[in-house]
Formats: C-alpha cells, structure tokens, sequence
C-alpha cells in the first residue's frame, strides 16, 4: 500500500508511520518512550525516557516530566513513582533521580522514598555520610561523640574540647 509522504501526510512527533499507515497517527511511540522526530517511519526513532523522567503516555514529542522526589528513574520508564525504585534508607532522591544520593554528612535519613535528609544529626553524635538516624552507633555512618570532644547538631565528626 502506499507510502505515507506519497499519500499526502507525514507522521508528526510521538508517531511512526508504517507503510501502509492510513493516518498519521495510527501508530504512537509506547508509554515510556518519546520521538522529537516529524516523518518517522519505523519505531526506531521511539527512543526510551530518559533516566529520572517518565513518558505517562502514548505519542509523546519529550518526556512527561522529572520522576516524583523518593524515587529513583531508570531509562525507558511510564511512571513517575516505580515500584521498583523506592530510595533506600540511609538515602534520598530529590526529584528527577536517577541514582540515589548518599545521606549527607551532619544529616540523617531514616526511611525510605526520602526526597531530601530529614534533619541534623543529634547533638552528642556525628554522622559522617548515609545515617539512617539521628544518633549512629556503627562507626560507618558516624557514632557517638568519644571523650575529649563535643558534637553538636549536624556534627559531621567529633571536634577536640578546648585546652583548660
């Protein structure tokens, strides 16, 4: 049957057209795919969402928008909060992740789908990176402030008491 272009149309973006496509959006890239490509004429140009984006729907031209803050977005994916991509404890993911951000130092974040760290670390305590709560014991994440030294809130490490 007939070519598209020859029979008067192209295909907009977000669509492909087959030959013998009979409009020009018979057939749309799959969720969690998009095309920015005018005249496509295989799925080839239907390329994944990219990674911390979703697609949420057929016929895309770009990306539905950043994936949802606690989650992590993997390439190719229909929405923005995946079942598979809870950020872990110890974590968070601001929105638009694509990979998890450690806890930062002199904060903790102690459960998980975090989209920021949920505060400082307790006074009496230093927490050095990924703290999952406020008063680590592991020496890992961070500890207790040893003898000698004072931590206040947020403490990323113990600092030495003064001389006298």
């Amino acid at each position: 049957t007939a070519d598209p272009a020859a029979a008067g149309y192209v295909c907009p973006v977000g669509y492909y057209c087959l030959s013998g496509t009979q409009t020009g959006t018979q057939t749309p890239c799959p969720a969690g795919k998009f095309s920015n490509v005018t005249g496509a004429i295989s799925s080839a140009v239907c390329a994944s969402c990219s990674a911390g984006a979703y697609c949420g729907s057929v016929g895309l031209s770009a990306p539905t928008g950043p994936c949802y803050g606690g989650y992590i977005c993997t390439t190719g994916l229909s929405v923005p909060q995946p079942s598979t991509g809870l950020c872990g404890a110890g974590y968070y993911c601001p929105n638009g992740s694509y990979v998890a951000t450690p806890c930062s130092p002199g904060s903790y974040c102690p459960s998980t789908g975090l989209s920021a760290p949920t505060d400082l670390c307790a006074a009496g305590y230093y927490c050095t990176l990924r703290a999952s709560n406020a008063t680590p014991t592991d020496g890992t994440t961070g500890n207790r402030c040893p003898r000698g030294s004072y931590c206040p809130s947020g403490s990323v490490a113990p600092t030495p008491c003064p001389i006298g």
